[in-house]
């Protein structure tokens, strides 16, 4: 995603095999020592499906080469991850850099902007800091049913909210196979694209910030080389 306190945030949101051990929800397909010809993976993606892991597991982690995640916060209007507090506090306790996400299902510029208000007040419950990337996780069915024009019209209502708090680093989670056609990509979000070849070489969406490449039940790899 966007540069924050080390030169690239690289996303995945797959628990690595080995790492968190025992404690882990599902078992990845990705290593964190790759391949050449493979991506880097070093950012875990959480939300409350991993409200089991311990603050031991986020050590692991950043022993095992990890330099951020990205929490969900939030979801729709009214929605607050139970376990936000606790999945920032264990991330940076063991110096992972933090990033945030919320799931929208907005269809107007009105459920855009208030969903944009809930994300605020569920990460500012957490921290005062603004260096972070905001991201809103678009994939929900009923986007497809609307215009790229009105997609288009709802993300930067959503974003100007965030902007106008405070906060500037914004990107964009979708599906590669909707932009362009479901939603677009700009300069303000350049894209953490969804989509799995079978053997990923690392030169895909070279003008994305991310790239999620593999998927598992539950979690996910996002990449960008």
């Amino acid at each position: 995603m966007r540069k924050l306190q080390h030169s690239k945030l690289l996303l995945l949101g797959a628990v690595i095999a080995g790492v968190l051990g025992t404690t882990s929800v599902v078992t990845a397909h990705a290593s964190l020592t790759p391949s050449s010809s493979q991506p880097n993976t070093d950012m875990v993606d959480l939300s409350s499906w991993q409200s089991n892991l311990t603050s031991s597991d986020y050590q692991n982690l950043a022993q095992a080469g990890v330099k951020a995640v990205a929490i969900k916060a939030s979801e729709g209007t009214s929605y607050t991850s139970p376990v936000l507090a606790s999945q920032t506090s264990d991330a940076q306790g063991a110096g992972l850099a933090v990033n945030y996400y919320h799931f929208a299902h907005f269809t107007t510029v009105a459920e855009a902007q208030a969903e944009a208000q809930n994300f605020i007040n569920s990460v500012q419950a957490v921290t005062n800091s603004k260096n972070m990337v905001m991201v809103v996780y678009f994939e929900d069915s009923a986007f497809s049913g609307l215009s790229k024009s009105t997609n288009d019209a709802n993300l930067a209502a959503f974003d100007a909210v965030l902007n106008q708090a405070g906060y500037n680093k914004t990107d964009l989670y979708t599906m590669a196979s909707w932009v362009g056609k479901v939603i677009d990509t700009n300069d303000s979000n350049k894209g953490w694209l969804a989509q799995w070849p079978a053997n990923p070489s690392g030169s895909a969406y070279p003008s994305a910030n991310d790239w999620q490449w593999p998927a598992t039940t539950g979690l996910t790899v996002k990449i960008k080389t």
